[in-house]
C-alpha cells in the first residue's frame, strides 16, 4: 500500500514559493524506502519510519500555513496614524508661534538637519543655517504677518514620512501700503527618532506673477 502525505489547506496561507515542492520531494524520496523496509523488516519498522517522516513533514506544513500578512499586521499595529497626525499638527502650531515671535533659529530647528526650504523667486535654502537665513530675511519684510493652515496630512503606512498640504495668508507692507498675499504650501515631514521634522518645504502665491 502506498502512503501519501498531504498538508491540510489553510485559507489564510501565503506560503513562500517552493516549500510544497520541497515537501513533496522529501515524501517521494522516502516512500520507496518505506516500501522496501516493509518487505524486509515487517510492519513495525514501517510504522516507525512513517512516524519519523510525518514528524519531519509537519513543521514544513505549519511553516507554509503561517499567515502571509502577519508581518504587515504587526507593522500596521505599530503605526498610530492618528497620533502621528496630531504630533505633526502640534509642530505646525509651534511653527506658527515661532513665526509670530520672529524666531528664525527656532523655525530652522523644526527642519531636519538636511532639510530644505524652497520659497518662490529665491534660491533653495539647504540645511538649517541656510533655512534660518531664509526665514530671517522673509520676516524682516515690513508688516510681515504669516499664518498657514494644513488642509490635509497623510502619514505613510511605514509611519516615518508624512505629507502636509495647506494654504497660507501673508500680510506685508509694500511702500507703506498694507497688502495681502494668499497661496499654498507642501511640507514633507520625516520622523527622526520620536520627533517629526520638516524635510522639504515649498510654497507659492496664488497671485499672478505681476503681483496683482
Amino acid at each position: 500500500m502506498r502512503t501519501e502525505f498531504v498538508c491540510a489547506p489553510s485559507y489564510r496561507s501565503n506560503a513562500r514559493p517552493g516549500w510544497k515542492a520541497a515537501v513533496g520531494e522529501l515524501a517521494r524520496s522516502t516512500l520507496p524506502v518505506l516500501e522496501e523496509e516493509q518487505q524486509e523488516e515487517g510492519p513495525m519498522t514501517k510504522s516507525l519510519l512513517l512516524l519519523s517522516v510525518t514528524t519531519l513533514l509537519l513543521p514544513a506544513c505549519q511553516a507554509g500555513e503561517k499567515p502571509g500578512n502577519h508581518i504587515a499586521e504587526e507593522n500596521a499595529a505599530a503605526v498610530n496614524v492618528g497620533a502621528d497626525e496630531q504630533a505633526i499638527r502640534g509642530q505646525v502650531d509651534h511653527w506658527l508661534q515661532l513665526v509670530k515671535a520672529k524666531d528664525a533659529a527656532g523655525i530652522a530647528a523644526l527642519y531636519a538637519e538636511d532639510g530644505a526650504v524652497m520659497p518662490p523667486n529665491a534660491p533653495v535654502g539647504k540645511g538649517r543655517t541656510a533655512i534660518q537665513q531664509t526665514w530671517a530675511s522673509m520676516m524682516q519684510t515690513p508688516g510681515f504677518d504669516l499664518t498657514f493652515v494644513p488642509e490635509q496630512i497623510i502619514v505613510s503606512s511605514s509611519g516615518d514620512m508624512a505629507l502636509d498640504r495647506g494654504t497660507y495668508k501673508l500680510g506685508f507692507a509694500a511702500g507703506g501700503t498694507a497688502k495681502t498675499d494668499t497661496g499654498k504650501y507642501v511640507v514633507v515631514w520625516r520622523k527622526i527618532g520620536s520627533e517629526w521634522k520638516a524635510a522639504a518645504d515649498i510654497f507659492n502665491s496664488d497671485l499672478p506673477a505681476s503681483g496683482g
